[in-house]
């Protein structure tokens, strides 16, 4: 933990971004507490802490629309629960996990309750969830940058060192 707390304390990238209050800090939390709540339910096997993870799933989605993708951390717990790995999920937990995916839109309307205020409030959300599915598919740049073209480095020299800095970069190898 103390190592983790450091490495966020001096990674340049996340200063930055909490420094100007982003939302990629608030996404970050959620989705690292939908992965703990996720553990925390393997470990000690109460469903609660499956349900949190799909509240926190939510609260991921609302603070950043790339947040979907973490209703896949629930999704997948019925297979990770198995002490043994199987293409079989555990079907009483395949159930629950359904239900506490259904949470991730009450973590959503948590964090984004504004939205309910008038329906071009909700047109909003839907235009920016249209805008960031297409930021996420070109870039910053205005075109999609293919792994090949980059030889798999353009995030590596584009964001990871200017992000992290070389030294922690190396490290982290």
């Amino acid at each position: 933990a103390v190592a983790g707390a450091l490495f966020f304390a001096i990674v340049p990238l996340h200063v930055t971004n909490s420094r100007y209050m982003k939302e990629d800090v608030l996404f970050l939390t959620f989705v690292i507490a939908c992965l703990l709540a996720v553990l925390k339910f393997i470990d000690q096997k109460k469903l609660r802490y499956l349900y949190l993870a799909g509240l926190m799933a939510g609260l991921a989605f609302g603070a950043k629309y790339t947040g979907l993708v973490t209703v896949g951390i629930v999704i997948v717990t019925p297979w990770l629960i198995k002490e043994r790995f199987s293409f079989r999920p555990d079907y009483r937990v395949l159930r629950h996990a359904f239900f506490a995916s259904l949470l991730m839109p009450v973590g959503f309307v948590l964090a984004n309750p504004y939205m309910l205020e008038s329906f071009n409030n909700f047109a909003q959300v839907y235009y920016g969830f249209r805008a960031e599915s297409r930021h996420a598919m070109r870039g910053h740049i205005g075109y999609a940058v293919d792994p090949w073209s980059q030889l798999w480095m353009f995030h590596f020299s584009n964001s990871l060192i200017p992000g992290m800095s070389f030294p922690l970069i190396a490290l982290a190898l």
